[in-house]
């Protein structure tokens, strides 16, 4: 299940974009900021994304305003998707309410161990799918807190949230997963999400106190792996994104083909 995401409007970390008290981005710019990826490998993998950002210039920094708050809503729906069954007609009918027929979700999963990081992509089909299979893996609540986020407007009529500074709390059978990362996301001029980014920094699993003082229960096992997921989430994340990547194929393969070719 959910908890309904937070907005913070304090902390000092470097990346953070500050809000003012008139509700603007304190550092006003005509960039977007850059985005934070783990490693160069990461960065790289974002290509796609940043060059949907740069459609055309930012308008304006809008700080925390209404696109933030449909973020608010579309969390704690996810809190009563979740506790109502899981079911995937729920899911699928969330999903449509949020998100753009042609969305897609990209994560960076961070490995702690070998310090690199995993692209996933997720096409719009299987994005229910993936939501449902998130909970079944042992989820059972998720807390999304976000410290200074920031609306810009683009020339294109799209909205794009960015926090370079994102911090998920995610509750296990036995354990917590603290993962800091780089959030942004992008709507459409139908305030629907167009593009859903969320690349990992670090993350961290935390066990119950009395693991460490009472020798007489058993210490409870990590209910993550090397990257912050469930063993199972990770699989089928894989799969997800071979599904994706085979559908960008035949996508680009089908519109070569639809274009006229010169005569022989």
């Amino acid at each position: 299940m959910s908890l309904p995401l937070s907005v913070s409007g304090g902390g000092n970390h470097a990346n953070s974009q500050r809000v003012s008290s008139q509700g603007k981005c304190a550092e006003d710019t005509e960039e977007m900021p850059p985005f934070v990826a783990p490693c160069a490998d990461a960065g790289a993998a974002l290509d796609t994304f940043e060059t949907f950002l740069s459609r055309g210039p930012i308008l304006s920094m809008n700080g925390v305003g209404q696109y933030v708050r449909l973020l608010m809503n579309f969390n704690e729906e996810q809190r009563k998707c979740a506790s109502a069954g899981n079911s995937l007609q729920s899911w699928k009918e969330l999903i449509a309410k949020y998100f753009s027929p042609e969305a897609f979700v990209f994560l960076d999963l961070y490995d702690t161990k070998w310090h690199v990081s995993q692209h996933i992509s997720v096409f719009m089909p299987l994005i229910p799918y993936m939501y449902k299979e998130k909970y079944e893996s042992g989820v059972k609540e998720e807390r999304l807190l976000l410290e200074n986020p920031c609306e810009f407007s683009l020339s294109k009529g799209n909205i794009v949230i960015d926090c370079p500074r994102t911090i998920i709390l995610t509750s296990y059978h036995e354990t917590q997963q603290i993962t800091e990362a780089h959030f942004r996301v992008a709507f459409d001029s139908n305030e629907l999400i167009e593009r859903w980014e969320l690349s990992a920094l670090r993350h961290s699993e935390l066990f119950p106190l009395h693991a460490a003082g009472r020798t007489s229960q058993p210490i409870p096992q990590p209910e993550t792996n090397a990257l912050g997921i469930p063993p199972s989430m990770l699989r089928y994340l894989h799969v997800v994104d071979t599904v994706s990547g085979m559908r960008s194929i035949m996508q680009r393969s089908f519109s070569q083909a639809a274009q006229p070719h010169p005569p022989s």
